[in-house]
């Protein structure tokens, strides 16, 4: 969240905008409520980076910046800044990515993201992934704890939303996690057949998700990557990444209600666009073949 201040030359007034909008304070008469002028001037003065709205995970040390966890003793990412991605919008989940480095030198994605409350965590399902791993699906390496995951009405002090008759708004969840960084996405392909190639093995790997009872919902070209990694082998030579949508089918084969809010609109499956039935794995398929043609339709 950022602070800010909006001062006249009789009242100021303090705004705390976050992902849930913004809050504030009543207008305070800086003459006959100076102490009060005088509280509010030291409280936004705090040396206290976590009191200002900072992530205290993020640590600078001299020219260097590192992500810090709370779990592995500890550990330290070097961010990189050239490599930075994220939504720049003032509603949804604010996705924001960053290229890390581990101590040993392994590449690394950071994942930062506010998840309404309603939808699973991403790392669920990779975890659940993970059980028995999936080739041309993506891994995560560290996340964040339960009691790391800030909530709008937590940042605010336990102020609730006002109910004005508008639209509701969606108390949102801060979580992070670290995943392998694959590589660039298929756009990039250094040829037709490499680009081939990837696109086979996540489709495959999202065969498997439909046996496994999941579906992604946001099959996009951005969300397919090359793997550049030297571990990379046919079966994992293109991943499938951000499950942010993801849910699970039920035991008869039933999946969330098909809706076009979730995905990428340009990708969607015409049933998803009309809003029919369940979301399934036949609605991937076709997302990941529009995928394919913008692909073929936009690259060199």
């Amino acid at each position: 969240f950022v602070y800010s201040l909006l001062m006249t030359e009789r009242t100021v007034q303090v705004f705390q905008f976050d992902r849930g909008g913004v809050v504030y304070s009543r207008p305070v008469n800086i003459h006959q409520e100076a102490e009060t002028f005088v509280k509010i001037i030291l409280a936004l003065s705090t040396a206290d980076e976590g009191k200002l709205g900072f992530d205290t995970r993020i640590q600078w040390h001299g020219h260097y910046r590192y992500f810090c966890t709370a779990v592995d003793g500890g550990s330290k990412y070097m961010i990189y800044s050239p490599f930075n991605w994220g939504d720049r919008i003032l509603r949804g989940k604010a996705t924001k990515c960053w290229y890390t480095q581990n101590q040993d030198g392994e590449e690394l994605l950071l994942k930062f993201a506010w998840r309404t409350p309603e939808r699973g965590l991403e790392w669920e399902f990779l975890e659940k992934i993970a059980e028995n791993p999936i080739p041309g699906v993506a891994e995560v390496v560290c996340r964040s704890q339960p009691s790391e995951m800030e909530t709008v009405f937590s940042l605010r002090g336990g102020i609730g939303f006002a109910d004005n008759g508008e639209e509701d708004v969606d108390n949102r969840q801060y979580y992070n996690f670290l995943q392998p960084y694959y590589g660039p996405s298929l756009r990039h392909a250094p040829s037709i057949l490499v680009l081939l190639e990837a696109f086979r093995d996540i489709i495959q790997g999202n065969v498997s998700l439909a046996k496994r009872g999941i579906v992604h919902r946001d099959i996009s070209p951005g969300n397919m990557l090359l793997n550049n990694r030297p571990d990379a082998h046919a079966g994992s030579r293109g991943i499938l990444i951000d499950f942010d949508l993801a849910a699970f089918v039920d035991g008869q084969g039933k999946g969330p209600a098909a809706s076009m809010k979730n995905g990428t609109r340009a990708f969607q499956s015409i049933k998803v666009l009309l809003e029919i039935g369940c979301h399934d794995h036949l609605d991937d398929l076709e997302s990941s073949f529009y995928s394919l043609c913008w692909l073929a339709y936009t690259s060199e």
